[in-house]
């Protein structure tokens, strides 16, 4: 969800399209300060589909002109992963200029500046070459070399630091120190549902950084969308191991994550645990 001229824009997806047909994507409610009242207009479809459709954030004014938007989406994870981003993404889009005033039924137009899909998925090429013949030895991480992206990964927010060149994706990982599986029991006697790592506690929060410099490179057509790769990347160490599922970043350089079912402090109760960071740029 995100505010933009006192609307609420929110993109979702279908977490289960099977056909991977579903390209709906976003509504908005024309009064933020009314929600019970409100006008909702939409589903409108955002160039990208369930690549493009979670955070919507703010693009420093820097970055603005010279990326060609105002803001920047992105997503991966949900399930069918062939119809999913194989990696974090970037679509850049100036939602003031169209969203605000589309008919319903209309396309959001974007511009794809990170984005792999299955046949060019984000992997390691220092450790699997240039090219590869197969998707699933990587994503299960059949050698034990994979730290960059499983099939247990996914992405829950992106967002660029002001006055930087950093382009900041935070998500989930898993099976980086062990092989993965479907629907296996794990270690600790766990039946997974879907893919999961074969040891319970190789899970964690992980970080992706990227350059957008790199990004512009895409834009100018040096690079394919598919072919940048994070400058950094690793766990993420947050005081529980619960999953990150929201975000967000403000003015004041304050991040502010959601972790899912993350406070354990009552014995039969779940709630989420927020935590708040402080970003200082060095």
């Amino acid at each position: 969800m995100e505010l933009i001229e006192d609307q609420l824009v929110i993109n979702y997806i279908n977490w289960y399209d099977t056909r991977g047909k579903e390209e709906d994507t976003t509504i908005v409610f024309k009064h933020a300060n009314n929600l019970e009242l409100s006008e909702i207009t939409g589903p409108f479809q955002m160039e990208g589909a369930a690549h493009a459709s979670a955070w919507l954030t703010k693009i420093p004014v820097f970055w603005q002109k010279i990326l060609g938007g105002s803001y920047v989406s992105g997503f991966s994870g949900g399930s069918i992963i062939s119809r999913l981003s194989v990696g974090p993404s970037a679509f850049i889009l100036s939602p003031e200029e169209s969203l605000l005033s589309l008919e319903e039924g209309s396309n959001i137009k974007t511009s794809a500046l990170l984005d792999f899909d299955l046949k060019n998925m984000l992997y390691d090429k220092a450790i699997y070459g240039e090219e590869y013949v197969s998707s699933k030895p990587i994503l299960y991480n059949k050698n034990l070399q994979n730290k960059l992206w499983t099939v247990a990964s996914e992405v829950s927010y992106g967002f660029i630091i002001p006055d930087s060149n950093t382009y900041v994706t935070l998500g989930y990982s898993g099976g980086h120190e062990s092989e993965l599986g479907y629907k296996i029991t794990q270690d600790n006697g766990y039946l997974c549902p879907g893919p999961c790592p074969s040891i319970a506690s190789d899970a964690y929060n992980y970080i992706w950084l990227w350059r957008v410099s790199d990004l512009l490179k895409v834009k100018q057509g040096l690079l394919n969308n598919y072919d940048v790769r994070p400058y950094q990347h690793g766990k993420f160490d947050t005081i529980s191991n619960a999953k990150i599922r929201g975000a967000a970043y403000d003015e004041n350089g304050l991040l502010y994550l959601s972790l899912k079912q993350g406070d354990t402090i009552e014995k039969y109760k779940r709630p989420p645990l927020f935590l708040v960071y402080k970003i200082h740029i060095d």
